[in-house]
């Protein structure tokens, strides 16, 4: 006999109204939205396709990728939230390397910059301009913020470079590397570990 639709036993509208509402409000957004209102303002938003460079030894720290250029022709572009890599027809990887080139906005100037990273898999080590800036250690899904104050050229190019690594090789969900919005911002920036 099939179960009956509607609720079951253990069933929770409570916990179920919680989940949905965690689903269509994750922490992310919450805080995406804290750094970009009151005390902060948007620097710069992270484009969505990005030049990716796929590390399947991993040695790009090895190398010191983060303080020199990568091989040429060495990058694909990917899309980091618009689309997972499945859809992509992408692999897992275990490293991938984001590089991204900006100049600060002149408003911008002289003010606190964080770097807020929406969502990768599953920990995000950065560098600005060669500096290393951190790791978020190991948070899957969970958003990463960087203060990149003390490296950030205020005139001139900025190279900012991101490694995803994976440390766990399960991959279900068909995602991998940055998978949710990032984006530069001013205001306090928040301690180490965020």
């Amino acid at each position: 006999m099939a179960a009956e639709p509607g609720p079951q036993p253990g069933y929770s509208l409570a916990a179920s109204a919680a989940l949905s509402r965690a689903f269509h409000r994750p922490f992310f957004v919450r805080q995406a939205a804290a750094r970009t209102s009151g005390d902060y303002e948007l620097v710069l938003a992270l484009p969505d396709r990005l030049p990716t460079f796929f590390d399947p030894a991993p040695e790009g720290t090895a190398l010191s990728r983060q303080r020199r250029r990568f091989p040429a022709g060495g990058f694909t572009d990917t899309l980091t939230y618009s689309s997972t890599w499945a859809a992509q027809g992408l692999g897992p990887a275990d490293s991938v390397w984001y590089e991204h080139r900006f100049r600060l906005a002149e408003a911008a100037r002289g003010r606190s910059i964080g770097l807020f990273l929406g969502g990768f898999d599953d920990e995000a080590r950065v560098w600005l301009n060669g500096v290393d800036i951190g790791t978020s250690g190991r948070r899957f899904s969970r958003p990463g913020e960087f203060d990149l104050s003390n490296a950030i050229q205020p005139m001139g190019e900025n190279r900012l470079v991101i490694e995803i690594v994976r440390n766990v090789p399960i991959n279900e969900l068909g995602v991998g590397g940055l998978f949710r919005p990032s984006f530069l911002y001013s205001g306090p920036v928040p301690p180490p570990g965020n």
